[in-house]
């Protein structure tokens, strides 16, 4: 089946458009112009702890107006800090600077620009502060510190997972730092979400030991799940609930609540719905957030003769049931990895 598309910016990625407004004086005789052109910054969609956030205006026309700026970081921040003002050197910028608390939640970043018989315009970003290590930003998301994990060698990153039918399962995402692409250009997602691969990355993407589930393991987790056919590369009908796991981001539930789905997490697969990338080198856009979970498989497909190659894709879906199976193109289209392998037998 064909993924369907989301053609609107996540809530993130909502979050980081400008709020322009502009302000009178209660003295109109001494405002009487208003500025050309847009004020605007920008700032990362998701911040570590300790990160320092650099933002720098433009789009003002400072070459003809003396402008300044100040700056406040609601609710960190709430005197003005102004980081240009009237008279200083054209050289200055008003670029401003703050590190990141260790508090989770939304920041709103304010810019105010002014001039002298001018009224202030302004513009504001989100950015959300996130931390991946336990008991932070990921909750009741299936994942306890004493489940059993490998360390990558590679990159030194860690890895906990669990048996599930005969194979072990990483029970979150591949974030390997070697390949990929991050949520909304987010790194801080990285150890959150994982990273976004082609097929072409994902094939090669996971540690020694382990590899790029094909239709023999789906099968297997399918199995595990409920699922009673014999074709890996067949929709799952009915068991996505038994993969999916109620995790909270910051507290708040990740997939919603749907009739249809009963989220159960009985496989301890421990799905989230951390969406999937389109793109190319010139630009991606992310998409499915709080909805999609997309999974490379390592198998193929031909769906004509004369076409190319195709990639094949495990996805589940908010308001499905369903562990469903879809082609995509091995390149401009970016899905998370769960690492596999054969679990050692039971004595």
């Amino acid at each position: 089946m064909e993924l369907k598309k989301i053609f609107l910016l996540s809530g993130a990625a909502m979050m980081m458009l400008p709020v322009v407004s502009c302000k009178k004086d209660k003295d109109d005789t001494i405002l009487s112009n208003s500025f050309t052109g847009t004020l605007r910054f920008s700032v990362p969609a998701y911040v570590l702890p300790g990160d320092v956030v650099e933002a720098e205006p433009r789009g003002m026309n400072k070459d003809t107006v003396d402008i300044g700026y100040y700056w406040t970081v609601s609710p960190i921040l709430t005197d003005k800090d102004t980081t240009r003002a009237l008279g200083d050197p054209a050289s200055k910028t008003g670029k401003f600077s703050f590190e990141v608390p260790d508090t989770l939640g939304v920041l709103t970043v304010n810019c105010v620009a002014f001039a002298t018989g001018y009224y202030t315009t302004s513009a504001s970003y989100n950015c959300v502060v996130v931390n991946p290590e336990f008991g932070k930003t990921l909750t009741e998301d299936g994942v306890e510190p004493t489940d059993p994990y490998i360390v990558d060698g590679r990159d030194g990153k860690t890895y906990y997972y669990k048996k599930i039918g005969s194979r072990d399962w990483f029970v979150r995402n591949l974030s390997y730092t070697g390949a990929g692409i991050s949520y909304l250009e987010a790194p801080a997602l990285d150890d959150i979400y994982g990273k976004y691969y082609t097929w072409n990355e994902a094939v090669i993407a996971c540690p020694e030991g382990w590899r790029l589930p094909v239709a023999a393991d789906w099968l297997d987790l399918g199995k595990a799940a409920g699922y009673t056919g014999e074709d890996g590369n067949a929709d799952f009908l009915g068991v996505a609930g038994n993969l999916m796991v109620n995790g909270r981001f910051n507290g708040d539930r990740m997939w919603e609540y749907w009739p249809a789905v009963k989220i159960t997490n009985s496989t301890g697969f421990s799905s989230l719905p951390t969406g999937y990338i389109t793109g190319d080198s010139s630009g991606h856009s992310s998409y499915g957030n709080n909805e999609y979970a997309v999974y490379w498989s390592g198998d193929t497909v031909k769906l004509d003769a004369e076409d190319d190659e195709q990639a094949l894709y495990k996805m589940i879906y908010v308001e499905k049931p369903d562990m469903m199976t879809g082609p995509s193109h091995k390149t401009g289209f970016y899905a998370t990895v769960r690492c596999v392998r054969d679990a050692e037998p039971s004595i």
